[in-house]
Parts: C-alpha cells; structure tokens; sequence
C-alpha cells in the first residue's frame, strides 16, 4: 500500500529544492484528494511520471497523454511536476493536468476537474514560452470551466512570443465560445 503525503510537503520540498513557478503562488492552489491505489495501477503511473522528466520528447508526451486518462490517482504526481525545474516537464504536466480535467468534466466529475484548472493556470505565468502555450491551449480546450481565466488570456495575447499569442487568441475564442453554447 502506497503513503500518502500532502501536496503541502511535496510543495515545501519542493521550494527548498528551488523548484518555483509565478502565478497562482501554491498556497493558493486547491488540495488535490488522496486516492489510494497500490499494485500495478501505482507502478504504472509511478512510471509514467518518470517518463515525464525523460529527454526524448516523444516520451514524454506519450507519458503525458497515458497519465490523463489515469484520472485522480495520477494528479497529484502531475501536480508536484507543474514546479519542475525542466520547462518540458512543466509543459506536460500542465497539458496533462488540462487533458485529465476534459476528460473528468465528460465522465461528469466536473468538481474533480474543475480543481484541476488553477494548477493548469500556474502555467500561464511560466518564464518559458513552451509552457504558457500549452497551458492557454488546455484552458481553451476546457471551455467554460476555464472562464475565469479569461482576461489572464487576454493578457497572453501580447506576449512576446507568437505562438503563446496564437494559442491565447484561441483560448479566449474557444472559452466564449463554449459559453454561449453551454449558455453560462
């Protein structure tokens, strides 16, 4: 059976390590529940979160892809990630921690998925263009459960770099977009 250890440790280890991300500051962001899973299932994503802070690209997304559709028990090991010291790391865990939020507000766990969205938003505040492209795309494609961040978007929209421009511009049209249809 797998320990538990709350996200404020992993968070305090972290910072001590000098793992540190701008925005929202940690303190803020939501507690994730514990889920207890041990066997397979715990080694399994045990070691889709190693494959996450390995080099080759092409792992690392299909690490980040697999540990979506993992649901809860995977989060908080993503959660621990968006801190990373790598900013490719970063960037999957966000895009992961976005994915697994879609996928938990289609089962109809939207309280589950709606927890995810602040830690997807610590990328918005990224120093690495990577990143915050990612995250504005994840929020985009989570729609209305992203509106609160719209004007954070908005913000993103003069970024220095293009591409986190582009996906910014997107993710607000897709947000209000989703709005209107789910008339929120």
């Amino acid at each position: 059976m797998m320990k538990h250890v709350s996200l404020a440790v992993v968070v305090s280890a972290l910072s001590v390590l000098g793992c540190t991300s701008k925005e929202p500051p940690r303190s803020a962001l939501p507690e994730l529940p514990a889920v207890t899973v041990d066997g397979p299932r715990a080694r399994a994503i045990a070691g889709r979160l190693h494959d996450l802070e390995m080099k080759t690209e092409h792992r690392r997304y299909n690490a980040a892809n697999d540990l979506s559709a993992m649901g809860p028990a995977a989060a908080p090991g993503l959660a621990q990630l968006v801190t990373h010291s790598d900013p490719a790391v970063r960037g999957h865990a966000v895009a992961a921690l976005g994915w697994m939020a879609m996928i938990e507000g289609r089962k109809g766990n939207e309280s589950f998925a709606a927890l995810l969205i602040p830690y997807v938003a610590t990328g918005l505040g990224d120093s690495d263009p990577s990143v915050r492209r990612w995250a504005a795309e994840v929020l985009g494609k989570n729609g209305s459960r992203a509106k609160g961040l719209i004007h954070r978007l908005q913000e993103l929209q003069l970024d220095a770099d293009a591409d986190v421009r582009q996906a910014a511009t997107d993710a607000v049209k897709r947000i209000r977009s989703s709005l209107d249809v789910d008339g929120k």
